[in-house]
Protein backbone atom coordinates (compact mmCIF):
# COMPACT_ATOMS: atom_id res chain seq x y z
CA UNK A 1 0.00 0.00 0.00
CA UNK A 2 2.84 2.36 0.82
CA UNK A 3 4.56 1.63 -2.48
CA UNK A 4 1.33 2.24 -4.37
CA UNK A 5 0.88 5.59 -2.60
CA UNK A 6 4.49 6.49 -3.33
CA UNK A 7 4.01 5.56 -6.98
CA UNK A 8 0.90 7.74 -7.19
CA UNK A 9 2.73 10.61 -5.51
CA UNK A 10 5.58 10.31 -8.02
CA UNK A 11 3.12 10.42 -10.93
CA UNK A 12 1.41 13.53 -9.52
CA UNK A 13 4.80 15.19 -8.94
CA UNK A 14 5.90 14.37 -12.51
CA UNK A 15 2.69 15.87 -13.94
CA UNK A 16 3.10 19.01 -11.78
CA UNK A 17 6.72 19.35 -12.92
CA UNK A 18 5.63 18.91 -16.53
CA UNK A 19 3.02 21.68 -16.14
CA UNK A 20 5.59 23.94 -14.47
CA UNK A 21 8.03 23.50 -17.36
CA UNK A 22 5.26 23.94 -19.91
CA UNK A 23 3.92 27.11 -18.29
CA UNK A 24 7.38 28.62 -17.83
CA UNK A 25 8.49 27.91 -21.38
CA UNK A 26 5.26 29.29 -22.86
CA UNK A 27 5.57 32.49 -20.80
CA UNK A 28 9.22 32.81 -21.79
CA UNK A 29 8.43 32.45 -25.48
CA UNK A 30 5.51 34.88 -25.35
CA UNK A 31 7.18 37.65 -23.36
CA UNK A 32 10.90 37.26 -24.00
CA UNK A 33 11.50 35.38 -27.25
CA UNK A 34 13.84 38.12 -28.46
CA UNK A 35 16.00 37.89 -25.33
CA UNK A 36 16.24 34.12 -25.72
CA UNK A 37 17.16 34.54 -29.39
CA UNK A 38 19.85 37.12 -28.59
CA UNK A 39 21.29 34.80 -25.93
CA UNK A 40 21.33 31.75 -28.22
CA UNK A 41 22.69 33.61 -31.26
CA UNK A 42 25.45 35.20 -29.21
CA UNK A 43 26.54 31.81 -27.95
CA UNK A 44 26.31 30.36 -31.45
CA UNK A 45 28.29 33.17 -33.07
CA UNK A 46 30.97 33.59 -30.39
CA UNK A 47 31.60 29.97 -29.40
CA UNK A 48 34.14 29.12 -32.11
CA UNK A 49 35.90 32.43 -32.75
CA UNK A 50 36.07 33.77 -29.18
CA UNK A 51 35.14 31.35 -26.38
CA UNK A 52 37.19 28.41 -27.61
CA UNK A 53 40.24 30.66 -28.03
CA UNK A 54 39.93 32.14 -24.53
CA UNK A 55 39.85 28.80 -22.72
CA UNK A 56 39.48 25.08 -23.17
CA UNK A 57 37.33 22.33 -21.73
CA UNK A 58 34.19 23.18 -19.82
CA UNK A 59 35.39 26.74 -19.17
CA UNK A 60 34.41 27.50 -22.77
CA UNK A 61 30.75 27.18 -21.78
CA UNK A 62 31.28 29.62 -18.92
CA UNK A 63 32.46 32.21 -21.43
CA UNK A 64 29.52 31.38 -23.70
CA UNK A 65 27.03 32.05 -20.90
CA UNK A 66 28.90 35.18 -19.81
CA UNK A 67 28.88 36.60 -23.35
CA UNK A 68 25.21 35.63 -23.75
CA UNK A 69 24.23 37.42 -20.53
CA UNK A 70 26.29 40.46 -21.49
CA UNK A 71 24.56 40.60 -24.86
CA UNK A 72 21.16 40.44 -23.14
CA UNK A 73 22.14 43.38 -20.93
CA UNK A 74 23.25 45.41 -23.96
CA UNK A 75 20.13 44.42 -25.91
CA UNK A 76 17.78 45.36 -23.06
CA UNK A 77 19.58 48.70 -22.68
CA UNK A 78 19.11 49.38 -26.39
CA UNK A 79 15.43 48.40 -26.15
CA UNK A 80 14.97 50.82 -23.25
CA UNK A 81 16.67 53.60 -25.21
CA UNK A 82 14.44 52.86 -28.17
CA UNK A 83 11.38 52.97 -25.93
CA UNK A 84 12.41 56.31 -24.43
CA UNK A 85 13.57 58.16 -27.55
CA UNK A 86 11.47 56.58 -30.30
CA UNK A 87 8.29 55.32 -28.61
CA UNK A 88 6.24 54.78 -31.79
CA UNK A 89 8.99 52.77 -33.46
CA UNK A 90 9.46 50.84 -30.22
CA UNK A 91 5.76 49.97 -30.08
CA UNK A 92 5.81 48.60 -33.63
CA UNK A 93 9.02 46.61 -33.11
CA UNK A 94 7.80 45.21 -29.80
CA UNK A 95 4.46 44.21 -31.29
CA UNK A 96 6.20 42.29 -34.08
CA UNK A 97 8.44 40.58 -31.51
CA UNK A 98 5.46 39.70 -29.32
CA UNK A 99 3.48 38.46 -32.34
CA UNK A 100 6.21 35.97 -33.24
CA UNK A 101 6.65 35.03 -29.58
CA UNK A 102 2.95 34.38 -29.12
CA UNK A 103 2.90 32.33 -32.33
CA UNK A 104 5.67 30.14 -31.00
CA UNK A 105 4.12 30.09 -27.51
CA UNK A 106 0.70 28.94 -28.71
CA UNK A 107 2.25 26.19 -30.81
CA UNK A 108 4.42 25.16 -27.86
CA UNK A 109 1.45 25.10 -25.50
CA UNK A 110 -0.59 23.07 -27.98
CA UNK A 111 2.28 20.61 -28.32
CA UNK A 112 2.61 20.26 -24.52
CA UNK A 113 -1.12 19.73 -24.05
CA UNK A 114 -1.53 17.22 -26.89
CA UNK A 115 1.59 15.33 -25.77
CA UNK A 116 0.20 15.02 -22.26
CA UNK A 117 -3.21 13.97 -23.55
CA UNK A 118 -1.62 11.39 -25.86
CA UNK A 119 -0.08 9.70 -22.83
CA UNK A 120 -3.54 9.00 -21.43
CA UNK A 121 -5.40 8.48 -24.71
CA UNK A 122 -3.74 6.67 -27.60
CA UNK A 123 -6.20 8.12 -30.14
CA UNK A 124 -4.76 11.62 -29.74
CA UNK A 125 -1.60 12.36 -31.68
CA UNK A 126 0.84 15.00 -30.37
CA UNK A 127 0.79 18.02 -32.65
CA UNK A 128 1.73 21.66 -32.45
CA UNK A 129 -1.26 22.85 -34.51
CA UNK A 130 -4.84 21.77 -34.13
CA UNK A 131 -6.99 21.54 -37.24
CA UNK A 132 -9.95 23.82 -36.50
CA UNK A 133 -11.14 24.17 -40.10
CA UNK A 134 -11.22 21.75 -43.03
CA UNK A 135 -9.28 24.05 -45.34
CA UNK A 136 -5.55 24.35 -44.52
CA UNK A 137 -5.30 27.94 -45.74
CA UNK A 138 -8.35 28.98 -43.72
CA UNK A 139 -6.87 27.21 -40.69
CA UNK A 140 -3.60 29.14 -41.11
CA UNK A 141 -5.51 32.44 -41.39
CA UNK A 142 -7.47 31.49 -38.26
CA UNK A 143 -4.19 30.88 -36.40
CA UNK A 144 -2.70 34.20 -37.54
CA UNK A 145 -5.81 36.04 -36.36
CA UNK A 146 -5.64 34.13 -33.06
CA UNK A 147 -1.98 35.12 -32.70
CA UNK A 148 -2.93 38.76 -33.33
CA UNK A 149 -5.65 38.86 -30.68
CA UNK A 150 -3.57 37.04 -28.08
CA UNK A 151 -0.60 39.33 -28.87
CA UNK A 152 -2.43 42.51 -27.88
CA UNK A 153 -2.57 41.93 -24.07
CA UNK A 154 0.92 40.41 -24.08
CA UNK A 155 2.22 43.45 -25.99
CA UNK A 156 0.53 45.85 -23.54
CA UNK A 157 2.09 44.00 -20.61
CA UNK A 158 5.53 44.12 -22.28
CA UNK A 159 5.21 47.84 -23.03
CA UNK A 160 4.19 48.52 -19.41
CA UNK A 161 7.26 46.59 -18.28
CA UNK A 162 9.54 48.55 -20.63
CA UNK A 163 7.98 51.83 -19.48
CA UNK A 164 8.78 50.92 -15.88
CA UNK A 165 5.20 50.60 -14.68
Amino acid sequence: MILLSLYGLIIVAAICLFFFFAKTSVKLTCFAIDFVAVFIYTIYLLHGPVSSKLSSGNMTYFWNVLFGLASIVVYSFLMLLLTIYLPKVSKIINFVIVYFGVGIGICLATDFITSLLSIFNSNIEPTYRLQFLNNDLANDVFYYILFFFVSIPVWKKRMDYLAGE
